[in-house]
């Protein structure tokens, strides 16, 4: 089930296991922001085909059913739009992230700048 739990992170949020892993290695210097926006690129967006199956056996769910629901939540997001019957992220990652550096003043925090 953890495929499916980060599957649907990825649908809702527009963020999976390798967008979550890559943030934490960038952080920790264990790759380069490049490296990391070609892993996410690579391997975002994979479905966990293999134990789909069992999965909606166990869930009691006909797949019918299944895209329903994330068709559903991937309308309440902001992340996917619907374009000529195909879902597509609204804002794709850019090959430059940004870092925001924020600064306390007076109990009130500032975004400084962006760097890139």
């Amino acid at each position: 089930m953890d495929g499916f739990h980060w599957y649907l992170s990825y649908m809702k949020f527009g963020m999976g296991r390798c967008s979550r892993e890559a943030q934490q290695d960038i952080r920790r210097h264990h790759l380069t922001r490049e490296e990391g926006f070609r892993l996410v690129k690579l391997y975002d967006h994979e479905f966990p085909r293999k134990h789909f199956d069992w999965m909606l056996k166990y869930l009691h769910f006909l797949e019918k059913y299944f895209w329903f629901v994330m068709d559903h939540w991937r309308e309440q997001s902001d992340v996917w739009v619907k374009k000529n019957g195909e879902w597509v992220m609204n804002f794709l990652l850019s090959k430059y992230f940004c870092y925001f550096s924020l600064i306390k003043v007076n109990d009130n925090i500032i975004i400084n700048k962006c760097i890139m």
